[in-house]
């Protein structure tokens, strides 16, 4: 009886072009698998305030990450919550590219996370 509940429910959603799965087997939640995995490092490219780094040292406690921002705004914000981490966090204030040199940040003023070194479309 529960399994055909559960059909029909699935179903019913599925009419509206919406699927229900289990959170143990959301790619969110288990981060494509690599939640399983034993990673001790981390890159944080483009970190803003720290909300990937904040939410990814719940999954890897022991991992140690390295973030890198360049606006100065959001670098602060990241540097008082890096400073609470005891050397776990190593903060960076520099762009990262495929090459070395200098380029204009167009910031948004807005949202700060849709800064970029490429053109808004």
């Amino acid at each position: 009886m529960l399994n055909l509940l559960q059909k029909l429910i699935k179903k019913t959603f599925n009419i509206f072009d919406l699927d229900i799965v289990r959170a143990s087997k959301n790619p969110k939640h288990t981060l494509i698998n690599l939640r399983h995995l034993p990673i001790r490092t981390i890159i944080d490219v483009g970190a803003n305030e720290g909300q990937f780094a904040k939410m990814i040292i719940n999954v890897f406690p022991e991992a140690h990450i390295f973030c890198f921002e360049p606006l100065s705004t959001p670098f602060e914000e990241l540097s008082k919550w890096a400073e609470k981490k005891n050397k776990q966090i190593k903060i960076f204030n520099i762009a990262l590219g495929d090459r070395e040199g200098s380029a204009e940040m167009l910031v948004h003023s807005q949202h700060s996370p849709s800064s970029s070194l490429l053109k808004s479309t």
